[in-house]
């Protein structure tokens, strides 16, 4: 059975729910034995001048990220994992870094969406991953077009929220209203592509499929560690 090392902490409570979803997959998995799962190595770090800020620029993520990844390496980690989707905009630099494989969150996604057939997605996401189009290349080599929304202040104001632990009731209306609002201009599912999102909408708050990229890399982690 393979180590997972995980760089979490982008954010704290994202890194929790993928952990905790490891665990529940790992002991439902066919190769599963009891009180037996994959060992785990996870380096939760900490941002000084705050995660968002941080991962917005090479200079400043892709040196910590690194240095994160190659530590988990050297622990004995087999393969590595980011429960954080801005932060593979750096995935080929990490990828780089060192000598096991990286599992990204959006060819783990892309992967699904496109066996499930969808040709139309919404994507609700950083700024940092928009700007660095982390989905468009995956899924427009399918054929499948993005959706975004008009509202990104927002969707970004919201975000921040979640990440410092502030899961608003409001917050939460105002996010399932912009998800609501690209399903009327045509999107067949949304991409929950921040790991935030989860956190505060939720299956049952929306008509369409929303893609819980949290939860798919947890998936797919767990089916390589037993591999």
């Amino acid at each position: 059975m393979k180590t997972i090392g995980v760089i979490g902490g982008m954010g704290p409570d994202a890194t929790l729910a993928f952990l905790n979803q490891v665990v529940a997959f790992s002991q439902k998995h066919p190769s599963a034995k009891p009180e037996v799962t994959p060992r785990i190595i996870a380096d939760i770090l900490s941002f000084e001048n705050g995660i968002v800020e941080t991962l917005k620029y090479a200079e400043t993520a892709v040196p910590i990220l690194t240095t994160a990844a190659r530590g988990l390496e050297e622990a004995g980690a087999d393969f590595l994992v980011m429960p954080c989707n801005s932060a593979h905009a750096y995935a080929g630099q990490i990828r780089e870094a060192v000598n096991i494989p990286l599992l990204h969150i959006g060819e783990v996604t892309a992967e699904r969406i496109v066996a499930d057939g969808h040709k139309t997605v919404g994507l609700v996401a950083t700024t940092t991953t928009l700007k660095n189009r982390i989905y468009e290349g995956l899924l427009q080599q399918y054929g499948i077009s993005i959706l975004l929304t008009t509202r990104q202040e927002d969707v970004t104001r919201i975000l921040g929220n979640v990440i410092s632990g502030r899961r608003l009731e409001e917050d939460r209306g105002e996010l399932v209203g912009i998800i609501r609002e690209m399903e009327q201009k045509g999107a067949q599912a949304i991409i929950a592509g921040c790991t935030e999102v989860p956190l505060l909408v939720k299956q049952g708050d929306i008509p369409r499929r929303l893609y819980d990229t949290d939860e798919l890399l947890a998936r797919a982690a767990v089916n390589f560690a037993y591999s």
